[in-house]
């Protein structure tokens, strides 16, 4: 991580704590911010009635978490990937896809 004075510092990072303080609504999980799959990803928003923070990254793409009860669920995605369907990956599919998952798990006490 970066220190005002310009050296850098190493931060051990717990990736399952970020992504689980985020979906809490916590901006900044830990000191080095929200990391997932050693990528930096920025808070940009959480819904309370889907249970679901929007993350962003650079270089594009972004992650979407639904929190549960007893877990979360992730999806990432990449603005220059294809999805199976056609079409790049992007924010909305990503998000339907993972609320979605979200509410079934939900229902079934999860």
């Amino acid at each position: 991580m970066e220190q005002d004075d310009g050296t850098v510092r190493d931060v051990p990072v717990n990736e399952f704590k970020c992504a689980l303080g985020a979906a809490q609504g916590n901006k900044m999980p830990s000191p080095a911010g929200i990391r997932m799959g050693n990528e930096k990803f920025i808070f940009v928003k959480y819904e309370q009635d889907t249970k679901s923070t929007y993350l962003t990254r650079m270089g594009g793409g972004g992650a979407v978490i639904s929190r549960l009860e007893k877990g979360i669920v992730i999806g990432i995605w990449h603005k220059d990937h294809a999805m199976s369907k056609g079409g790049n990956q992007n924010q909305f599919d990503c998000a339907m896809q993972v609320e979605s998952m979200g509410k079934l798990l939900r229902q079934h006490n999860y």
